[in-house]
C-alpha cells in the first residue's frame, strides 16, 4: 500500500537523549553522541543506512545544522542540556 509513497519531512526535528542529540531534516541528519563535543553528518537521501559520514566534505552545512540544533536546544526547559555553543554563521555562507 505504501510502496510508492515518498516520505518528506516538512520541518526539521531535534532529538535529545542522555549524551546523544541529533537534528534531522528531510535530507540530512546531524548526530552527536558526546553532548556536542563531536558530530557526524549523513545525507539520508543518498545514504539512508548512514554509513558515510560527510561532515568533513560539508563544513558550511554542518555549521548551519549545528546552529539550528543549538537554537532548538535553547528552547527546551531542561536543566540537563548539553553545554553546547551555538555556532555563528555569516550570511554569505548560509546554504
Amino acid at each position: 500500500v505504501f510502496a510508492n509513497l515518498e516520505m518528506v519531512r516538512k520541518a526539521p526535528m531535534g532529538f535529545l537523549f542522555g549524551q546523544r542529540m541529533s537534528w534531522v531534516t528531510h535530507q540530512h541528519k546531524l548526530i552527536s553522541v558526546d553532548r556536542g563535543n563531536s558530530f557526524e553528518l549523513y545525507d539520508l537521501l543518498i545514504d539512508p543506512s548512514e554509513t558515510k559520514n560527510i561532515i568533513l566534505e560539508n563544513p558550511i552545512l554542518a555549521e548551519q545544522l549545528k546552529r539550528e540544533l543549538g537554537l532548538w536546544l535553547s528552547t527546551l526547559a531542561n536543566p540537563e542540556l548539553p553545554n553546547f555553543t551555538i555556532p555563528q554563521i555569516p550570511n554569505d555562507e548560509r546554504i
